[in-house]
């Protein structure tokens, strides 16, 4: 399966290193520590963050999970517009990859987002109770929920989460920026 991501150069000199790069620190996911909520004790990123990795717990082959791994590794599988992408990550790297689709999972970007940013409170147009029943209710009764954003009939922009870039699986890494610019080619 061909997979896009976005990352930083830091990123990039630790997979050139190691091998292989993997989230290991919260201080490393960006989108998940750049908003202030409302009330500190709910973070709706950290809701939907928990909703991908335990689907990806039980839906995708994991092993490639290693007991540090605090996240998946965030890239594209299928996109509107590379140029928007593109144009979206100017200062990051574009690798892509090619990946076993059993190593994967597959979401719809936009209901993950609107989850995401707003969480449930948005989901429910400000409706605290049915957010407290969601949060208190048991497990599957959330996933039952959230599972619309893997129905990927409509979906224009599709995210694919994995637990670990490897560099085995990398076709090209290139500089948004500059993008004749070839950092790394795999050789045949």
């Amino acid at each position: 399966m061909r997979i896009i991501t976005y990352q930083a150069k830091e990123v990039i000199d630790i997979l050139l290193k190691e091998g292989s790069y993997k989230v290991t620190d919260s201080k490393m996911m960006k989108t998940y520590n750049s908003f202030k909520w409302r009330n500190d004790d709910f973070n709706p990123f950290k809701e939907a963050y928990d909703y991908i990795i335990n689907r990806m717990k039980k839906l995708i082959d994991n092993i490639d999970l290693d007991d540090d791994i605090i996240a998946p590794i965030w890239g594209w599988y299928k996109y509107k517009s590379i140029n928007k992408l593109n144009k979206d990550n100017p200062d990051l790297y574009r690798i892509e990859l090619e990946i076993d689709e059993k190593k994967v999972l597959l979401s719809d970007f936009y209901i993950y987002e609107d989850i995401a940013v707003g969480g449930l409170s948005y989901i429910f147009e400000g409706d605290d109770d049915m957010v407290e029943k969601y949060l208190h209710a048991e497990d599957e009764v959330v996933f039952k929920f959230y599972d619309k954003m893997l129905n990927l009939d409509k979906a224009e922009y599709i995210q694919a989460t994995f637990w670990k870039l490897k560099i085995e699986n990398v076709k090209s890494i290139k500089k948004v920026s500059d993008l004749k610019t070839y950092i790394y080619k795999k050789k045949k």
